[in-house]
């Protein structure tokens, strides 16, 4: 075990407030969430470190609270191979604007994949059930390991704050492709299509972001369309390299005609959300080109080997046999893109509803394009 940060705040009295997985969407009337706030702010009042975790947002919902309340905790993260914890501690300390002087960092040896993080979810769960002398669940599943290690442990256990395990508000968004509008005139445009965040925006800290998630009633924050309004209060897009080979960041446009693109929308049950949604920011070709986008380069490994390194940012695998990705048509920005300096009317804004474009009007001079005919 590593300790980094306070290490006197072990010798306090120290309690840990459980909940089971939940939506990767929640509001702040979530009723698991609010029990958390409540159990939080009565913990700290009666002087209590909070023993919290990370990854998940039933443990970083507790990280926020403390830090937002001004109480005291204990972070329990596993490591693996010959990480001693430092950056996870100095990047944790800066996203969730903790008090050094209040925060300490437990760092529990794993020897699971990295790549499979689910896999120390319980021994993380049992560190922290092991580290706390005051258990205080909330939102617990039935019959699920949490509750399983409740009924075993022999630590004090506070029940005033623990309620059914319910249904999350928020549910998925569905969207019915067979009513939509085909915007008017020829298509000269590429399009940067968002989706749903699970977590903060590019550029948001994580406190910023559990903030405006507590505070969110019956909405959660980083859906689509408000990353797509996002982007045009922040005037930029920012570049990620998931799913890019070598991991160069940049930004993915597609110049199919969105009824087109509409096509290529999936949900993943895997990620639990879309890979991307009816909500995006096309640009004019020209401008785009100004900015120095370009069409992306299809092809196999072979090709890739053969190209010049200053190509290679713009390469895509064409796909297997059952899936050709040549046809989503896409261009790519390497690095962030500002639109601050480009003209509004080299702009539109994609959208679902008619309402949403109304709403964006009250922002922006840029002209909103709604799909959906319903």
């Amino acid at each position: 075990m590593i300790v980094l940060g306070n290490k006197e705040l072990l010798g306090n009295e120290l309690a840990a407030v459980l909940n089971s997985s939940q939506s990767k969407t929640p509001c702040g009337d979530d009723s698991w969430v609010k029990g958390s706030i409540a159990a939080v702010k009565n913990l700290i009042e009666l002087g209590y470190t909070i023993v919290t975790s990370l990854y998940l947002n039933t443990w970083e919902i507790p990280v926020y609270l403390v830090s937002e309340y001004g109480g005291s905790q204990i972070i329990v993260s596993p490591v693996s191979g010959e990480d001693l914890g430092y950056n996870i501690y100095y990047k944790t300390v800066d996203q969730f604007k903790l008090d050094r002087n209040k925060t300490a960092m437990v760092f529990i040896k794993s020897e699971a994949d990295s790549k499979k993080p689910k896999s120390t979810w319980f021994n993380r769960d049992l560190a922290v059930a092991q580290i706390a002398d005051l258990l205080v669940p909330v939102s617990i599943r039935p019959r699920g390991k949490l509750e399983k290690l409740l009924s075993e442990t022999n630590k004090e256990i506070e029940s005033k704050f623990r309620i059914d395990y319910a249904k999350p508000l928020i549910k998925p968004p569905k969207y019915d492709f067979g009513k939509t509008v085909s915007p008017e005139g020829d298509w000269d445009y590429i399009t940067h299509w968002t989706r749903t965040h699970h977590g903060p925006w590019p550029g948001e800290s994580k406190y910023d972001f559990y903030r405006r998630m507590v505070n969110s009633e019956s909405e959660y924050p980083n859906n689509a369309f408000n990353s797509l309004k996002n982007m045009i209060q922040t005037k930029k897009i920012y570049a990620s390299s998931e799913r890019i080979r070598k991991s160069i960041r940049c930004i993915g446009f597609s110049d199919l005609k969105p009824e087109s693109m509409l096509k290529w929308m999936r949900w993943l049950p895997k990620r639990v959300g879309w890979n991307f949604e009816p909500y995006g920011i096309a640009i004019k070709k020209e401008a785009a080109d100004k900015a120095g986008m370009r069409q992306v380069i299809y092809g196999d490994d072979e090709l890739y080997e053969k190209l010049p390194e200053n190509d290679r940012p713009y390469f895509q695998s064409k796909g297997k046999k059952d899936v050709d990705w040549s046809q989503e048509s896409e261009w790519r920005k390497i690095g962030d893109l500002n639109i601050k300096y480009m003209p509004e009317k080299e702009l539109a804004l994609m959208v679902w509803r008619k309402t949403e474009a109304q709403e964006l009007s009250k922002i922006t001079d840029i002209k909103s394009i709604f799909l959906y005919s319903g």
